[in-house]
This record gives structure tokens, sequence and C-alpha cells, in this order.
């Protein structure tokens, strides 16, 4: 996921950026949405998976994208 993201000039190829903005914009929410359980504290977060559906509906959504991103751009090759 990072490795498809470091594509030189991603943002300027229509293609990539279709793709890889969303992709982008997940990381960042789930990102953000982890830095933000951790300011609240110990006794704020929730650490079973199963309870916190909110960061369970982002991970998906991540997994979801960079399954598209994955098939569609791949590597070098593609």
């Amino acid at each position: 996921m990072i490795k498809t993201l470091k594509i030189n000039n991603w943002k300027d190829v229509k293609p990539f950026a279709y793709y890889l903005t969303p992709l982008n914009n997940s990381i960042t929410k789930m990102r953000t949405s982890l830095l933000k359980m951790d300011e609240l504290g110990h006794l704020r977060r929730k650490y079973i998976i199963e309870n916190n559906t909110d960061l369970q509906n982002e991970v998906k959504d991540m997994v979801h994208k960079d399954l598209i991103v994955q098939w569609l751009v791949g590597d070098e090759l593609k």
C-alpha cells in the first residue's frame, strides 16, 4: 500500500490520482482516528476491535480501496 503511494508524480497522472487519492484519504482518516483515540487516554480507547465499529469500518474501507488499487495500479509491470 505504501509502496503504491510512493509512485512518482501519481497526483499528476489522472488515472492514478483517481484511484490513489481515495486510498490516501482513507489512510489519513484511519490514522487520524487512531491518533484521536490515543489522545483520549487509556480509559477512552477501545482495544477490542469487535467493540470499536468506527475503526473497524475505516479499516474495511481502506482495505477495499487498497485491493482496487493493487489490482489496477499494482507494480511496475502493470
